[in-house]
């Protein structure tokens, strides 16, 4: 990795990072059909 970028990156993140890190509070809610193909995946070894 060049320096450069690096140091690029951390002036970067001094100037634009915000003082709290936003966090997600909302459930994800799938449909019957995504849920089934999901477990049927996961049976077929496609999936974790």
């Amino acid at each position: 990795m060049n320096p450069s970028s690096v140091r690029a990156w951390i002036r970067k993140y001094k100037t634009f990072a915000l003082e709290e890190p936003i966090t997600k509070n909302k459930n994800t809610f799938y449909i019957s059909d995504i849920k089934l193909q999901a477990v049927n995946d996961f049976i077929n070894g496609k999936g974790s």
